[in-house]
């Protein structure tokens, strides 16, 4: 699980941390396949962190910032494709229509291709990438601006009363 992950090879192989426990961790009798098999993705979380901490650690964290950075694209789907959205406004110009609906058709185009077809280069994934990056911003973005907004509507009835 860790082990091949890109976040567990920036620990192991770039920063040459724990190369050991890699090959602990791959046992193929007492690695956490084997532990997540027999035990359970506790137990495997568990094993893991008594042989290489760092590892475990390092592929959590990446893990949370993955699933971050996909609540923030949802939310960018859920706003771009509303029925209020700058993508639906006919007063919107054409070409900020246009670059949205690209930054929501791209990152499926590559989701689905690679799906399809396994491991077969797109020359639009880098592009894909990048457009998946845009939408969790997005997304963030609305998130952190309704905060701000739901926070000032709170101040505004207190600051109303103190002048009154």
């Amino acid at each position: 699980m860790l082990a091949d992950s890109g976040i567990g090879r920036l620990y192991v192989d770039v920063l040459g941390i724990g190369a050991e426990a890699r090959l602990q961790l791959m046992n193929p009798i007492t690695g956490w396949r084997a532990q997540l098999t027999n035990h359970g993705p506790l137990a495997m979380l568990e094993a893991g962190w008594r042989v290489a901490p760092g590892t475990i650690l390092v592929g959590v964290v990446g893990a949370l910032g993955f699933a971050l950075i996909n609540v923030g694209v949802l939310i960018a789907y859920l706003v771009l494709l509303h029925r209020d959205s700058a993508l639906r406004n006919a007063l919107t110009p054409l070409t900020q229509r246009w670059c949205l609906a690209f930054l929501l058709i791209i990152p499926l185009y590559v989701l689905t291709t690679s799906q399809v077809a396994a491991y077969a280069p797109s020359r639009l994934r880098s592009q894909g990438e990048f457009a998946w990056a845009i939408l969790a911003c997005i997304g963030w973005a609305v998130v952190l601006r309704q905060r701000h907004v739901v926070r000032s509507s709170a101040q505004s009835p207190r600051q109303e009363s103190a002048t009154n």
